[in-house]
Parts: C-alpha cells; structure tokens; sequence
C-alpha cells in the first residue's frame, strides 16, 4: 500500500537546474555556457509548471518527472548521433575536397595548358597598374586573321611540269597548235625516304706502254673519313640522328621500315654508327660551351633519365642520370643575340657538377630553380661570390596555382592576379633594350611585388600546409626572385631553358632509356648541337648535313669555331 500523502506539506518538485528525487537528475544545461536547447527550455518550462502546482499527486509527479527525464535522455542520444554525422560529414567535405584537388592537378599536369594560363578576373583590391590587364598569352595577332600565304623555301627544288590540251591538232589546217598562255599552280610534294645502294669501284691505272713499265700504277683512294670502313653511308646516320633526337622517334623504328624494303639494317647497327658519328661531333658542342661560358648571365636546370645497366642482373633495374642544361638566350633584348644551350651528362645530381661546369666562367647571374644542389654556387665561403642568384618566378607561380581554389578572395587568387599583371607587363616590353626594360618593371611591377609580399607576410603565420609552403618558397627567396626588376637584361623566369629540355622529355618517353652512360653521353652531344641550331632558326637536319660535310672535307683541319648554328648557310626557318 502506498504511504500516505500530506497534502499540506510542500511537494518535493525540484527547479530546472536541481535533481528530481525519483529520476536522480532533471533538465540541465544543454551548453557549457549554462544555455538551453529548445528541448531543454520546453522540459524546463514543464518542471516549473510541476512546481507551480501544488496540488498535483506525488506520483503523478513522478511519472511526469520520468517522461520529461526520458525525453530529455533520448534528445541527448540523438543530438550525440547528429553531431557524430556532422563531423563524419566534414571529415567526408574535406576528403572530397582533397581529393577534387589532386585530381584537378594532375588534370592540369597531363591535360592542362602548358603555358600555364591564368583566367581568375581581376582583384578587387585596387593596383596600381597602366591600363593593360591583358595575359601574357592574350595579346592580339598583328594582321588580319585567316588563311595565310603558304611559304615555302628557296632551298626547296622546283620541279615545272608542263600540261597541254590532248589533241593540239587544228581543225581547219591539221597543224599542230602552239601555246598562247598558260596558268600555273604550285603544290608540295613530300618524297618517301628511299634507299640506293651505291657500289664504288676504285680502280687502278697504269701505263702500259713499255717505255713507261718502269712507272707505278696509280690507285684511286676512298674520300670517307668518318665513315671509313662502314658498310652505311654517312647520310643514313644523320638522318637516323636527327630522326631520334630531333623528331624523336626511336632506331628500332627505322629498322622495320628498312626491313619493309627488305634491307637488315638492325637497330644495334644505327646505334653504333649513331655513337660513332658523336665522336666527331663532341667537339663542336666543346665549342658552343666555350662561347657559353663568355656570357655573363645564363640559366641552368637538370631532368633525369633512365640508363640501363648491365650490371644488374636480372632485376633490370635502371640506373638514373641527369642532363646538366646551361643557356644563355638574350633574343627578348637584344636582337643580335646568338643563343646557346649545352647539355652535359651525369650520373649524380650533386651540387658539384654545376660547380664544374659554372668553374672558370664568365658568367655572374645563374638563373636557377630552388633546388638546393646550387646552393653551394652561391655561398660566399665556396669562392663562388661573384656569382649572383636568380630565381624563376613561374617555379614560385606554380606552387600557388597547385593549391585550392577557395573563391576570387584567398590568398591564391590575389598571388596570381599580381603575378599575371606582372607576365602582361614583361609581354609588353619584349624586345625593349635591357635600360627600357629595367625603367619600365621598377615603374609598373615593383609595386605590385611589394604588395604581394605585404600580404604574404600577414597570412604566413596563420598558413598551414600546402599553402604555408607556397609562401615560404616565395618569401625565402624573394630577393632573387625580383632580382630582374632591377637588371632589364634578366629574365623573369626560366622558361626558355625548359622548353630547351621538353624534347628530351619526348625522347624519353618514346625511348624509355638510354643504352649505357655513354650512350647518354652522346645523347647531350645531339642535343646541344640540334637545340642550338632550333633557338638560331636554324633547321636541325639541315645542320647537321652541313657540319658533317665539312668536317668529311676538312677531316683534322677542321675549324670547329667556325662550325656554329648563326654560322650554317642552308636550312634557314622563315615561316
């Protein structure tokens, strides 16, 4: 039986915020800051009714006290739940947005403009800039726009055909009627590589008549010099070179289509004569580098390669070397300019090689990426202080174009609105004497540099990741990546360099690797005669053809400073 209940007496109803006496615990703050949810101020509200009427039964009470504690214990488990899948809904966001932004970088890596195009509008900060906004890439063709006037080479034979009527016959005498006029059309023709052997008979004179038998016979003597010996001619080795390293298809493919014309030429074949021939060729690039080294501002950058050892087994494992790539390019400001680029092959990427190919030089202002092997060029205790380091903006550029894109107000957009206003400037003063080039960058983009430090300055603290390390790179070498503003003969990045080396990255592609370190070795023999002869406006092959034939001719005596690209008279690219 149930006590009974003094109706007088004040009922055990707590407050809000107090322990009920049946369920051990009421409605208690939902926050930490003592607020309540609305669940909680609509259980609240209801123990303050309870407690406002007085007459109520304990265990009417009680039972209501046990609803609302219950209410309040499930609201709590389903709150518990919600915020589980809020959080496990932002792990998901940022793992989604992780993800979209790999892939949009990867998707710009393999699918994207190489010229690295940036159309993120303008700021809405106001810079302090002339009125042109236009990128580097967008400016207007000079001219009107259509088909153009095909152009074609004075180098090129013309073959004239001449067509007349079927039946030239006149009708009224019989004669045979001549030409009074005539039109004329001219196509290209392209001639299939063919093969001709040629047998050479070298024969043997002497007099036969007897006052005469005491007299030597005469002998006549092969003219090869570098191919003495050889059982290919001199013109099929240079054309399977410039088919390798200048149009980058690889020996074995030359091989089937000689084996097509049912001629075994085997690709080992090709390449040993391929290897011969750079021994002849080694001292032109020497040559080349000479000149380099007389400049005084020049850019360097390096890209591995895969060679195949022998050594290692079956594993087949390949060894990696670098191309060691040096240029000096001063076409944007000076028109007669002579560029070179010179590759060299290593087996390291130590610092130590650029050491020695910087040792003994002229040059002062090595052009660089932020790879730390240079470093020690530019160390004050390495002996290297005359040298100066420049860096390459677009190198710092890409790491911001790599991040996130969050909106037309982070950090990326500004950086690459500054740096785009910066490429229009440089686009506009291209071709401009070194004087005109410096006034003009220190007028127009000095201003906007040091803006875009300020704001890197004020987010680096507060950075994290990918972002932080953006800003770091760009600061830590602000200095030499500004240094072009005050030297009009530098350049702004080091993109004509990488465009020297993107063949190679064709060639190894196709290729996968290179025979041996020797054969590597002469892989930058080809490349700096071909890529030279390229940035002169000078046809690859047609060099080529034209330096062989003068060392075949001159053999020992030859004059390699004479052999240069702006110094071959055929093969010249006008269109």
């Amino acid at each position: 039986m149930p006590a009974e209940t003094d109706h007088d007496a004040e009922p055990p109803i707590q407050d809000a915020g107090a322990a009920h006496p049946v369920t051990g615990g009421a409605c208690q703050p939902d926050s930490a800051d003592g607020r309540f949810s609305p669940v909680g101020e609509l259980c609240s509200s209801i123990l303050a009714s309870l407690h406002a009427h007085v007459t109520l039964p304990v265990a009417v009470q009680d039972t209501i006290a046990q609803a609302v504690s219950g209410i309040l214990s499930t609201f709590a488990e389903t709150e518990a739940e919600v915020f589980a899948a809020q959080q496990k809904i932002q792990l998901l966001k940022r793992d989604l947005a992780d993800t979209k932004t790999k892939f949009n970088a990867l998707k710009r890596k393999y699918f994207g403009e190489s010229s690295e195009r940036e159309g993120s509008g303008e700021a809405e900060e106001s810079l302090d800039l002339a009125p042109s906004d236009a990128d580097e890439t967008d400016t207007p063709r000079d001219g009107p726009r259509g088909r153009r006037k095909r152009q074609a080479s004075a180098d090129i034979p013309i073959e004239v055909k001449h067509h007349y009527p079927a039946n030239r016959t006149c009708c009224g005498c019989g004669c045979e009627m001549p030409s009074i006029g005539s039109e004329t059309s001219e196509q290209l023709v392209l001639v299939p590589e063919r093969l001709v052997r040629v047998r050479h008979v070298y024969h043997r004179c002497a007099c036969n008549r007897p006052v005469c038998k005491d007299n030597k016979p005469v002998a006549a003597r092969s003219r090869n010099y570098i191919m003495r010996g050889r059982s290919v001619s001199l013109s099929l080795v240079v054309e399977a070179a410039a088919q390798k390293f200048a149009e980058h298809s690889t020996s074995y493919r030359m091989a089937r289509r000689l084996a097509q014309s049912s001629t075994n030429v085997s690709r080992q074949t090709v390449g040993r004569n391929i290897m011969h021939l750079a021994d002849h060729l080694r001292p032109v690039a020497s040559a080349l580098r000479e000149v380099l080294c007389k400049a005084e501002i020049a850019q360097m950058d390096e890209t591995p390669i895969r060679v195949q050892n022998p050594n290692n087994g079956r594993s087949g494992q390949a060894d990696r070397g670098y191309f060691w790539v040096t240029c000096n390019d001063e076409r944007n400001w000076n028109p007669e300019a002579r560029p070179i680029v010179h590759f060299h092959y290593a087996p390291t990427r130590s610092g130590s090689v650029a050491r020695e190919l910087i040792s003994g030089s002229a040059i002062r202002y090595l052009q660089t990426d932020g790879y730390t092997g240079y470093n020690a060029l530019f160390d004050d205790c390495a002996g290297n202080d005359r040298l100066v380091s420049v860096r390459c903006m677009a190198h710092a550029r890409r790491k911001f174009r790599d991040l996130p894109d969050t909106g037309r107000k982070d950090l990326r957009f500004r950086v690459l609105d500054r740096l785009k206003k910066i490429y229009a400037v440089e686009a506009e003063i291209r071709g401009e004497p070194a004087p005109v080039r410096e006034a003009v960058r220190q007028a127009r983009s000095l201003p906007v540099l040091l803006a875009m430090r300020s704001d890197l300055q004020d987010c680096v603290e507060v950075a994290q990741g990918v972002t932080a390390n953006a800003i770091r790179y760009m600061l830590n070498g602000f200095e030499a990546l500004t240094r072009f503003i005050f030297d009009g003969r530098l350049e702004i990045d080091s993109n004509g360099i990488e465009r020297c080396i993107r063949p190679v990255a064709l060639t190894k592609k196709n290729s996968l690797f290179a025979g041996s370190h020797e054969a590597a070795s002469v892989w930058a023999v080809y490349y700096t005669l071909f890529e030279t002869a390229r940035l002169n406006g000078v046809n690859p092959r047609a060099y080529l053809n034209w330096v062989v034939e003068r060392i075949e001719s001159d053999r020992e005596a030859v004059d390699y400073s004479t052999l240069f690209p702006w110094l071959c008279p055929v093969g010249r690219i006008t269109a």
